[in-house]
């Protein structure tokens, strides 16, 4: 079973991560901005152990990817689909939030 866990970009910064548990919502996540994006974790992790969440960019067998969670996979820059199961090649180089430059083209 994959753990549910989000994280948050609001007014500049990255709040959480947190994992949301079945009795409630926590508190940070209700007050957000409305101008807040909310970011899921994947259930994955990068080849340095590292969470992957909603956002992320990646890099992957020589090619960058933003990773968005859709229940089947991630959105390339060149928009082909990559294996979400073989996250073994995979490494967060940055965020979409903290590091615009790399989707940049």
């Amino acid at each position: 079973m994959r753990e549910i866990k989000f994280r948050a970009w609001d007014n500049g910064i990255m709040l959480g991560p947190v994992g949301i548990l079945l009795t409630g919502t926590p508190a940070w996540l209700t007050m957000l901005s409305s101008e807040a994006d909310i970011m899921l974790y994947t259930g994955l992790k990068d080849k340095n152990g590292v969470e992957i969440y909603e956002g992320d960019v990646i890099s992957a067998y020589g090619t960058r990817d933003k990773v968005y969670w859709g229940g089947i996979g991630w959105e390339p820059f060149e928009g082909s689909m990559l294996d979400a199961h073989d996250s073994v090649g995979y490494e967060i180089i940055g965020n979409i939030y903290e590091n615009p430059e790399l989707v940049d083209k």
